[in-house]
């Protein structure tokens, strides 16, 4: 699966000022996945992480898919996990 070569980050809202989206497969402020009460965001990126990341938890895509498929950042009958990873 092309997804597992990529890393996720999940940040406070108040960061988003702070992306580089030149250096993320995220292309805008405008485009991240936010949450449901738009307190976080999303990023991804592939390779080694950027420098404004550092420090950041870092996520595989099976464990965003398990982080977005709360009810935090989906409305309760969305399911974005597949079944083979369920």
């Amino acid at each position: 699966m092309r997804y597992n070569n990529y890393t996720y980050v999940i940040l406070d809202i108040s960061e988003l000022s702070n992306m580089d989206f030149s250096k993320l497969l995220t292309n805008s402020a405008d485009t991240v996945r936010k949450n449901l009460d738009n307190s976080k965001f999303v990023v991804k990126f592939k390779g080694e992480a950027p420098s404004f990341l550092n420090g950041k938890t870092l996520l595989t895509h099976e464990q965003i898919l398990e982080e977005l498929n709360k009810t935090t950042w989906r409305e309760e009958e969305e399911d974005i996990m597949p079944e083979e990873l369920k």
